[in-house]
């Protein structure tokens, strides 16, 4: 009976912490356009052995503060069932819009259109997508009635990133692709690719 080649077991999990950390310090260093401020932010401790945390804040021209957000990159070297693989990215995103534009009723298949796009101009091929999107509006009244209305949108977007074959992912083009959509619902100009 002839014998068969068995292909190798491919490992596809980094086999060292460094790999990881030098990769949560690239995320660290994403170049932004001059409006967005990128530091690094406390992480969740019990959801994957590993996590990394940015926090964005977007100004206008005056230097205000007009949008925000959070992006969380997890790994699990054993990887874990919900995601389908041993990346996740949980994200966050608040910015303020146009009162008029918060009540069209279109605008959180719109804002969910946004993210979508933002994985496709940076070729992130994320699984497993869930999230949702929130309008809010506030109006003052009473003592405190003479403020302006405002008005803003969040985007929550969590994603199983692909990974190469060496157990990584392009960590880049992910944050990249959630300051997109930031720009975007800030309604900013969005930044060169």
């Amino acid at each position: 009976m002839p014998l068969r080649a068995v292909p190798a077991l491919v490992d596809h999990t980094p086999t060292h912490p460094d790999a990881v950390a030098a990769l949560f310090d690239t995320a660290s260093q994403v170049s932004t356009p001059d409006a967005i401020t990128l530091t690094v932010g406390p992480s969740p401790q019990r959801l994957a052995p590993y996590a990394h945390t940015l926090l964005a804040d977007l100004c206008d021209a005056d230097g205000e503060i007009i949008g925000s957000g959070r992006f969380v990159l997890l790994h699990d070297p054993a990887g874990h069932p919900g995601w389908q693989g041993t990346w996740r990215v949980v994200s966050y995103l608040r910015a303020e819009v146009d009162e008029h534009m918060a009540t069209d009723p279109l605008l959180p298949e719109v804002a969910w259109s946004w993210m979508q796009e933002s994985w496709s101009t940076y070729a992130v091929l994320a699984a497993e997508v869930s999230g949702t999107v929130t309008c809010n509006q506030s109006r003052p009244f009473g003592d405190i009635g003479d403020r302006t209305a405002t008005a803003d949108i969040e985007v929550r977007c969590s994603w199983t990133p692909s990974e190469f074959d060496n157990g990584l992912i392009d960590v880049v083009s992910n944050v990249k692709s959630w300051l997109l959509v930031l720009m975007t619902a800030a309604g900013l100009p969005q930044p060169g690719h």
